[in-house]
């Protein structure tokens, strides 16, 4: 529903205070982002009957316009009074939505299924969590050096035929990943890399502005550089084709919001890295928006061919039926395959999760940025999804 009408623009807030009549126009973009989930509610009754408030998503923003997606059917009384002049009276207040809540609702059920089906890296963290953070508070720091000393500082179980001679190997793949891009890292940044990579866990910590998100890119980059142990790949057994094992480890990179994975996408894609953006193109900026997964099944010669087919008005009918049919199914079969075989692959945290259905889509690496701003069950979308 857009409402571009003057009456729209106006903040009716100045006029309970004082300065009545007073009206000033509402920049809608300094109140909403697209993507926002908002509850819609009529303020006056229809025909009798009491309002009830409507869960809609921001889809378009300007200075005096919203545009909000409200499902199949409209709000009580909206269709009806489209007839009438006047205006429809609406509150709108802003939620948080309900997909996020239920995906990491089912994150939690699969931790607790253990190692087998979530991998290491998450029960880990649930680990530690409980051995740190429960000890009594004289025991905490002593509990906290314990688990560091335990549970994150052994080898990665897909590095540990490395194990001999981690840090060269790290070391080399930092200065080979170097050679692709114009990133000069310091001393203090290549020690992070080293840190991180050579751990089960290790947390980067730093001050704004001095480079974390290049750091991250340098880390994936890096990973990508280097050889996995291919038995000890995620879900991998003895019975497994080591030759169809990945030689290289797979990265998810996540973060806790949409923004920030764009950030994180466009500083990959600067150092050279063939990171591909997982989730609606809607919730993309423009400018990586040729990198989602969407967007690289459209430009398939075969989709691109089938779709001229389909749009030809001058073609046979049940060719074109049989064409749009087609590119449903290959543009279906295509992003599948690339989630699959892309070496990272860069989503928020809640996205992730979308990702639990397909057992082939595993990462022995999760990179998460901007960690300060992302609760530990919108993580566990992520872990448990890779199965790291």
């Amino acid at each position: 529903h857009n409402d571009r009408g003057d009456e729209s623009s106006v903040d009716q807030s100045n006029t309970n205070n004082g300065r009545k009549g007073i009206k000033r126009k509402t920049n809608w973009r300094e109140k909403f982002n697209r993507g926002d989930v908002l509850i819609i509610t009529p303020q006056e009754s229809f025909r009798g009957k009491d309002p009830y408030p409507k869960e809609g998503l921001v889809t378009d923003v300007g200075t005096n316009y919203i545009s909000v997606g409200v499902g199949a059917s409209y709000p009580l009384g909206l269709f009806e009074m489209r007839k009438h002049s006047g205006r429809y009276m609406v509150r709108v207040d802003r939620s948080a939505p309900n997909a996020p809540l239920k995906a990491q609702r089912l994150a939690l059920d699969k931790l607790r299924l253990g190692k087998s089906v979530v991998g290491s890296a998450a029960v880990t963290l649930v680990e530690s969590y409980h051995k740190g953070v429960l000890a009594g508070d004289d025991k905490k720091r002593t509990a906290r050096k314990a688990v560091n000393a335990t549970c994150f500082s052994d080898v990665p179980q897909h590095f540990d035929g490395h194990a001999d001679d981690l840090q060269e190997h790290i070391m080399s793949a930092i200065k080979k990943a170097g050679e692709s891009t114009t990133f000069e890292p310091n001393e203090s940044q290549r020690k992070a890399v080293l840190f991180a990579l050579s751990r089960s866990v290790g947390l980067i910590r730093g001050p704004p502005g001095t480079g974390k998100t290049r750091v991250a890119s340098l880390l994936i980059s890096t990973a990508l550089k280097m050889k996995v142990n291919r038995k000890s790949t995620p879900h991998s057994t003895e019975d497994d084709d080591t030759e169809q094992q990945p030689e290289h480890p797979r990265v998810l990179a996540v973060t806790h919001s949409n923004g920030a994975a764009d950030v994180l996408l466009q500083a990959l894609l600067d150092m050279g890295v063939p990171a591909v953006r997982h989730g609606r193109p809607a919730s993309v900026s423009p400018s990586v928006q040729h990198r989602t997964i969407v967007a690289l099944s459209d430009r398939m010669p075969e989709v691109i061919r089938l779709r001229q087919i389909a749009n030809d008005p001058s073609g046979d009918l049940q060719d074109r039926q049989s064409a749009g049919y087609d590119i449903k199914q290959y543009t279906n079969d295509v992003q599948t395959m690339i989630m699959r075989t892309a070496p990272v692959v860069v989503t928020s945290c809640i996205s992730a999760q979308q990702m639990l259905s397909d057992d082939s889509a595993a990462f022995p690496i999760v990179v998460l940025d901007e960690a300060a701003q992302t609760t530990e069950p919108a993580l566990m979308c992520a872990l448990t999804a890779a199965r790291a």
